[in-house]
């Protein structure tokens, strides 16, 4: 039981290491600046917020900006993917919204469009021998290095391998021109590419010819400052994006209809100060201030609401001792202007007073 457990144990380590090298081969056609995550790193980040998913909506709240909403919502081109597009790039469409099977597929094919394909292959290939790594500093826009490891499960095996290309590749290996290269043992060769024409989007494919197997490797295309030209394409379109929220924003303000003013009282326009006997009877009684009406400048194509208060008072009375009242209100609006009321009680003085309103509609 220890053997078979240790055997598996070494079958899984080896296959861990085989698609940890194999992240390397995404980076030729990778058109995002993201280091390449490795799949069960990517995995895991699915299946937490995929979690997440589920019990915001069991519990009906909005989910949290947690370390793996916020990864998996930079794979998306859009500036900012909501909690629901995430979702159904990663997690199943059942109640369950576990994580897809497919999650590293789309985290990869976000970052290097048709790319998984070469990752499978090199996955396959390490479990038959040929291991493949891209070396990431050579990638440029007219070249990269890619090292080819033998590791035979048994003594004798060998691996003939070779290439090809499109028409504006050029490979050698080991330094050597040539299409054919054999590998003996533990071992490995390296394949250096050059392309005269980096404006567009190339290939190399390694095939063993001894086995059957195949990788073909996509080579991005770049532009004269060695921007991958689908970056340039990407961020276009989130500069259209931003342009078009922008232009959204502007026309609905432009929608929103705003006027506002001041209205201003004097004891001039009031009844005499503290002409007491003109209170009529009642401790509550209200004495007759200024109304009024406002027209609007322009009139509204809709009733709006308008919203007024108080921004500067200047009260007395005939006793220091009286509590002082003073209130403005709307007494009635239609969409030319509004009716206003100063309202205040018998015993208090209006030296001054200075309301000001805004009135807005869509």
């Amino acid at each position: 039981m220890k053997l078979f457990l240790s055997i598996l144990a070494v079958c899984y380590a080896s296959q861990a290491a085989a698609q940890d090298n194999c992240t390397s081969v995404i980076s030729l056609a990778r058109v995002r600046s993201d280091m390449v995550q490795a799949r069960d790193q990517v995995e895991q980040h699915a299946a937490n917020f995929c979690n997440e998913y589920r019990n915001a909506r069991s519990s009906n709240r909005a989910i949290g900006l947690s370390a793996s909403y916020r990864f998996l919502s930079g794979t998306f081109n859009s500036s900012s993917a909501s909690a629901e597009e995430v979702a159904s790039r990663y997690c199943s469409a059942d109640s369950s919204f576990s994580r897809l099977s497919t999650a590293y597929q789309s985290y990869v094919e976000s970052i290097a469009p048709g790319a998984f394909p070469a990752y499978e292959q090199c996955v396959i290939m390490s479990r038959h021998e040929v291991h493949f790594r891209v070396d990431p500093a050579s990638v440029l826009p007219g070249q990269f290095v890619v090292i080819a490891y033998f590791r035979p499960q048994a003594s004798g095996n060998t691996a003939n391998l070779s290439y090809s290309s499109s028409s504006d590749v050029n490979c050698s290996w080991n330094g050597v021109r040539g299409i054919r290269y054999a590998l003996f043992g533990a071992s490995q060769a390296t394949l250096n590419c050059r392309r005269t024409d980096s404006s567009r989007r190339s290939f190399v494919a390694i095939v063993r010819d001894d086995g059957g197997d195949q990788i073909t490797l996509p080579w991005q295309a770049y532009n004269r400052d060695g921007v991958p030209v689908a970056t340039m394409a990407e961020l276009s379109a989130r500069i259209a994006e931003v342009d078009v929220r922008r232009r959204a924003t502007a026309e609905g303000l432009d929608r929103i209809g705003v006027q506002a003013g001041v209205i201003s009282i004097a004891a001039s326009g009031t009844r005499p100060l503290l002409d007491m006997t003109r209170c009529p009877e009642g401790p509550d009684a209200s004495r007759g201030q200024p109304n009024g009406r406002i027209e609007f400048e322009h009139p509204f194509e809709v009733t709006p609401k308008v919203a007024i208060a108080l921004s500067n008072i200047d009260i007395g009375g005939a006793n220091p001792m009286d509590t002082h009242r003073l209130q403005v209100s709307v007494t009635s609006i239609d969409k030319r202007g509004f009716n206003y009321a100063f309202t205040t009680w018998c015993t208090t003085a209006i030296y001054g007073a200075t309301a000001s309103w805004i009135a807005a509609s869509r």
